[in-house]
């Protein structure tokens, strides 16, 4: 025959009190290490965004030129497929 055991109100609340505030204490500090890793980022980012921006400002304007009409040799060699 199994006997249950009773554990008092006053017991059970108090270790769920002490077990609740363990797992508090413990996500508190990974949130204040979240924080700080999200700082930490948004410094690196800033700098990053900073670099990038300085050296788009040091180098000149690059020029492209699209030549959209091809020479009478290439056009002749799209028509002809050689």
């Amino acid at each position: 025959m199994a006997t249950n055991k009773i554990i008092p109100n006053y017991k059970f609340e108090l270790r769920l009190h002490r077990t609740l505030n363990s797992e508090y204490e413990k996500l508190s500090a990974l949130l204040v290490t979240q924080v700080q890793l999200l700082k930490e980022r948004m410094a690196l980012l800033a700098d990053m965004n900073e670099a990038v921006e300085q050296r788009c400002a040091d180098e000149e304007p690059s020029e492209v030129i699209v030549r959209t009409e091809l020479t009478e040799e290439e056009e002749e060699e799209r028509i002809t497929g050689k």
